[in-house]
């Protein structure tokens, strides 16, 4: 079961472990650092493994939710798993909206330098994050952006 949005967003090596929905054999990118600095406010490197791949299931549950189900298979649309189908992750873990939009308004900075700057990027995208006024979808235009930047 592969997931290239996921695969891409998170950015870990496949452990060959189905579950997990990434891409088989995937290697991590070496990302630019403005790219790289991004990634680290989305998936903080304290994070465990386990951590990260309920925050991707989270992320890609709130692209959802906001109406771009068909982005998340925009650039490859092998995903073999219904994310409506799935429950694979249990409340150990949870996810703080508004602590994470806060961060990321913290640190604003640097996801204009990086990734708002590119003005071939969709333009739904970058009207989200700059101008919606729900963190929803805020930042569904962050997620957007930011795959489709990669």
């Amino acid at each position: 079961m592969i997931d290239h949005f996921r695969t891409s967003l998170l950015n870990i090596a496949d452990a060959d472990d189905a579950t997990e929905h990434l891409s088989p054999g995937f290697v991590p990118l070496r990302l630019p650092l403005k790219a790289l600095a991004v990634h680290e406010l989305l998936f903080p490197p304290q994070l465990s493994r386990a951590e990260k791949l309920y925050r991707a299931y989270i992320f890609e549950r709130i692209v959802d939710a906001a109406g771009f189900n068909d982005r998340l298979q925009a650039d490859d649309p092998r995903r073999s798993y219904s994310i409506d189908e799935i429950n694979l992750f249990n409340s150990a873990y949870s996810l703080d909206l508004v602590k994470l939009m806060a961060n990321l308004d913290e640190h604003k900075g640097v996801v204009e330098q990086w990734l708002l700057t590119d003005t071939t990027l969709e333009p739904t995208a970058v009207n989200l994050w700059h101008q919606h006024p729900n963190l929803v979808y805020r930042l569904t235009g962050l997620l957007l952006a930011y795959i489709e930047r990669l």
